[in-house]
């Protein structure tokens, strides 16, 4: 009875924590309002500062091993979508092949790119959902092997005997329940996934301070991209502690879309920029993608919050909202919480 409504972002609680009789009752409503705006873009980022995830094969091997279907239906509900872009249900992200004025961006980079950046974009590993990744694992041990990994006794080594080990710091119990399966995935090939839960603190100074070789991230876009994009991808920001560059890329390609991006004088030129970005991040494989929704849920109180909610066009607007005028119901009806 504290708080008159609540946006839930934990899909576990949303399906498992309403069943309580002011939801049962009707004295909480609770709605699934469809977005259809930008949503965040979230992931498994990828800290390319770590001499072990320098290598473009690692990181693509690294994403292999990231089951997201089982996660969506053991986990998720099968309430989520792939992050298949870095703008997620956004016009802006890039289609499967550049178009003439993606191409026109890219083009007097060619010398510096990846061929492949030119043509299609990678595709992202799919399974059945049944956990088992017996074909993936093979792809993903192939990678490793071409940058001179090998599997031995157990363990992944490379050429100088090193054994792959990376560090993985959380700071919540649900992120754990989501990594603890990928761990596993990872345990199949010989690497050693350090998932340690630490407090909010150290958490926050180990990330500032780039001290990780993986976490969980996610970055919220706007539906016109801009002065961010540098404290997201850019050089510098990669050289900056408590920049947003996680990834800690480094390219000049990336730089140059970033400032293309920023000084666009149409929204023409801001879709191609942003989507070339977009192109080479893909490409880049630094992050291994994450999850989204297309829905925000929320749950109120009937007797507090009039009208209810109208499905919003861009987010969720508060200021549509009205207090209801009768008094509010004593807490001993709400059970004391």
């Amino acid at each position: 009875g504290e708080i008159d409504c609540f946006i839930e972002n934990t899909i576990k609680d949303w399906m498992k924590s309403y069943d309580v009789p002011p939801v049962k009752d009707g004295r909480i409503v609770r709605s699934e309002i469809e977005e259809h705006s930008i949503r965040p873009f979230s992931g498994l980022f990828l800290n390319t500062r770590s001499p072990l995830l320098g290598d473009k094969n690692v990181r693509e091997a690294l994403t292999l091993l990231f089951d997201f279907e089982w996660t969506n239906r053991a986990l998720f509900y099968d309430k989520y979508l792939r992050c298949v872009s870095f703008f997620p249900n956004s016009p802006l992200a890039a289609p499967d092949v550049p178009d003439a004025a993606e191409l026109a961006l890219l083009e007097p980079w060619r010398d510096r790119i990846d061929p492949a950046v030119l043509g299609p974009l990678p595709e992202l590993p799919e399974t059945d959902g049944s956990g088992a990744i017996r074909p993936l694992l093979r792809r993903a041990l192939a990678l490793f092997e071409k940058s001179g990994w090998k599997l031995a006794d157990g363990v992944l080594r490379n050429a100088a005997g090193e054994p792959m080990r990376l560090a993985f710091p959380l700071v919540s119990p649900a992120q754990q329940r989501i990594v603890v399966p990928y761990q596993k995935n990872l345990a199949q090939i010989g690497i050693r996934l350090d998932v340690r839960l630490v407090d909010q603190t150290q958490y926050v100074n180990r990330v500032r301070s780039f001290d990780f070789d993986i976490i969980i991230a996610s970055l919220r876009q706007s539906e016109s991209p801009g002065n961010e994009q540098r404290n997201f991808w850019s050089s510098e920001a990669a050289r900056q502690e408590g920049s947003r560059n996680y990834a800690g890329i480094g390219d000049p390609v990336v730089d140059a879309m970033v400032e293309r991006l920023i000084a666009a004088a149409t929204f023409e030129e801001l879709t191609a920029a942003t989507r070339a970005l977009d192109r080479l991040l893909r490409h880049g494989r630094y992050v291994v993608p994450g999850w989204y929704s297309k829905h925000t849920r929320i749950a109120w109180w009937r007797e507090r919050i009039t009208p209810p909610p109208d499905r919003p066009k861009r987010g969720l607007d508060w200021t549509s909202w009205y207090a209801a005028p009768r008094a509010l119901p004593p807490r001993a009806a709400d059970g004391g919480r």
